[in-house]
């Protein structure tokens, strides 16, 4: 069976998770701190969970815990940065191949490669089949085609087009995991930079999306304040 989770109802306050303009704000229980417009810093409370009890004479006599309850979303401004030296390795074919078959039934296996000379490196791609007998009915014998490609391995430069390829690549899981938040994107600007030690991609986006985060809170006694 199913059953509903139980609302927390233990004192909060509302703080933002990170720098921001205020865009909205829809406050459900606790008293707003700040204004859309605002500037805000991280760890600042947006809404309080101290909701103060007023008398007729317009001061506070007591004050009750809440835990706040908000949705808010502002204008932030996200970056990241990704480095990697100047040199990646490319592995290329020589040219050479070699081709071999294996058979397996059970536990029992046999594989054939011909004979090639030094220790290169190898590829190897195979291509299964299971024997039958008639049209439908199959033996538990299996029967493969090997056939192996020699690579070499250097570093090289990165072209300027598989640089572009390189950011675009970050920039879109960047963004990626920003929008699965809830996150919306209002610019997005990156660049490529190089030095003595490799390249450097860097990027920044303004983007506008939550930024309520939780914090507990203590009561204070009006007579603690005094």
């Amino acid at each position: 069976l199913s059953t509903i989770p139980e609302k927390d109802e233990t004192p909060c306050d509302i703080v933002a998770s990170q720098p921001g303009i205020i865009t909205s704000m829809v406050v459900r229980q606790g008293v707003a701190q700040v204004c859309v417009g605002d500037q805000v810093e991280e760890g600042q409370v947006l809404v309080s969970g101290r909701v103060p009890i007023i008398g007729d004479n317009e001061e506070e006599i007591n004050a009750y815990m809440v835990h706040a309850d908000a949705d808010i979303v502002a204008r932030t401004v996200k970056q990241y940065e990704k480095t990697f030296p100047l040199l990646h390795q490319e592995r290329v074919h020589t040219g050479r191949r070699r081709r071999g078959w294996y058979m397996k039934a059970g536990a029992w296996s046999f594989t054939f490669l011909t004979p090639v000379r030094g220790q290169g490196e190898w590829d190897y791609s195979m291509e299964e089949k299971q024997l039958r007998l008639f049209s439908n009915f199959y033996l538990p014998v299996y029967i493969g085609a090997i056939q192996g490609r020699e690579m070499a391995a250097y570093e090289r430069n990165y072209r300027e087009d598989e640089l572009k390829e390189l950011s675009k690549a970050i920039n879109y899981q960047f963004v990626k995991n920003l929008e699965e938040k809830g996150v919306q994107i209002l610019e997005n600007n990156d660049r490529i930079e190089k030095s003595v030690s490799g390249y450097r991609i860097k990027g920044e986006m303004v983007a506008l999306g939550p930024i309520s985060q939780c914090r507990p809170v203590e009561e204070i006694s009006k007579e603690s304040e005094e």
